[in-house]
């Protein structure tokens, strides 16, 4: 049989149990619960921002191809543009920008949008009229595009029919 002194001891060690774990779930959700908010939607900004210079680097590169290749050719690349980003096409480079979710500011992005563009080869003047930029500020797309060389040495980028 237990004696009265030991009865209390074994009841204080519980309430000691019980506030050492109170105190550590107070930690969980003050300390690290925001703390792993804050990274995975920084994981979100990178990602989507590199999804969109991957795009922009898939199109250069088939311009660049055609460009230096002798003669006609065509080439059709399937791009992905993430939600809250864009990729643009222009004479010389190969555009792309991404919207940051404002938790953290990059030093070198502008207004919460970072981005960059992808130089074209030398004398690549691409006609990107019919394309321009593929906005996704509403949601994720997916496009084909057609990239061609034409018998006169033009390069055309347009939508996939």
């Amino acid at each position: 049989m237990v004696s009265g002194f030991l009865k209390n001891k074994k009841g204080q060690i519980s309430i000691e149990f019980i506030l050492i774990m109170l105190i550590a779930l107070i930690y969980i959700s003050a300390v690290i619960q925001p703390t792993i908010r804050t990274a995975s939607q920084s994981t979100e900004d990178v990602t989507r921002l590199s999804q969109a210079k991957l795009a922009a680097q898939k199109l250069a590169a088939a311009i660049n191809q055609l460009e230096a290749s002798q003669g006609e050719g065509r080439k059709t690349i399937s791009l992905f543009v993430p939600e809250k980003s864009s990729v643009g096409c222009t004479s010389d480079a190969i555009n792309f920008s991404a919207t940051m979710s404002g938790l953290i500011e990059p030093t070198d992005c502008g207004g919460g949008i970072c981005g960059g563009s992808i130089e074209l080869i030398s004398g690549a003047n691409p006609d990107c009229t019919a394309v321009g930029t593929i906005d996704a500020s509403t949601g994720n797309i997916f496009v084909e595009v057609v990239v061609e060389k034409d018998g006169a040495g033009t390069v055309v980028v347009n939508y996939a029919p």
